[in-house]
C-alpha cells in the first residue's frame, strides 16, 4: 500500500492499480453519513448478480463551480449506462481548514439540488487517502475511470463537462456498448 507522501505530485495515473479506502456513504434523506464503504466495493464482482463492470470516480469540493457544474453530466452518464455495468461515485473533498459538519451539509444542500442519485462519500476525518489519487498538486474536480480489475484506465484532471464526449467515448469502449 503507498502512504501519501509516498505518492507522486500528480498522484495515480493511467495504468495505475487503484487504491482501496473506506468511507461514508451520505443518506441524503436522512441527512447523515451511512455505514462505512470500500472503494473495492465499487469495483468488479463480475460473479455477482450486479456486476460492476466500470468505476467512474469522480472526486469534488462544494468551492469548486466546475465540480458542481459536472454532477447533473455524472447523473446522466449514470443514468444512461448503470444497466450495462457503469457505476459512478464521487467523493467530497475538503481542506483541513473546513469543518466536517459545515462542508457536510453544504454537500447536501448542492445534492438535492443537482439531483444526484449515485453514491456519495465523504471522509469525516482527512483527506490524507483522497491525495493518493489526487496528488499533493490536486487538480478539481478530478475523475478517474477505474475497470473491473482496479486499474485506473483515464484519468481527467480539471474541468471536463465541456469535452463529455471523451468521457463517454471511454465509457462506450469499455463497456463494449454501441
Amino acid at each position: 500500500m503507498m502512504f501519501p507522501e509516498d505518492a507522486p505530485a500528480e498522484g495515480l495515473k493511467k495504468g495505475d492499480k487503484m487504491a482501496d479506502f473506506g468511507m461514508r456513504a451520505a443518506d441524503i434523506e436522512k441527512g447523515k453519513l451511512s455505514g462505512l464503504v470500500w472503494l473495492a466495493d465499487f469495483v468488479g464482482k463480475k460473479d455477482s448478480k450486479d456486476p460492476k463492470k466500470l468505476l467512474v470516480l469522480n472526486f469534488f469540493a462544494n468551492w469548486c463551480a466546475p465540480c458542481i457544474a459536472e454532477m447533473p453530466v455524472l447523473q446522466g452518464l449514470y443514468d444512461k449506462y448503470k444497466d450495462k455495468g457503469l457505476m459512478v461515485l464521487s467523493v467530497n473533498f475538503r481542506t483541513d481548514a473546513e469543518k466536517f459538519d459545515a462542508t457536510f451539509a453544504e454537500s447536501l444542500k448542492i445534492i438535492k439540488e443537482k439531483g444526484v442519485k449515485y453514491p456519495v462519500l465523504f471522509d469525516r476525518f482527512t483527506n490524507r487517502n483522497q491525495l493518493l489519487y489526487l496528488g499533493s498538486k490536486a487538480v478539481l474536480p478530478c475523475l478517474m475511470i477505474i475497470n473491473s480489475e482496479g486499474t485506473i484506465i483515464e484519468k481527467f484532471q480539471g474541468e471536463q463537462s465541456h469535452d463529455l464526449k471523451k468521457i463517454e467515448e471511454v465509457i462506450r469502449k469499455t463497456l463494449e456498448v454501441k
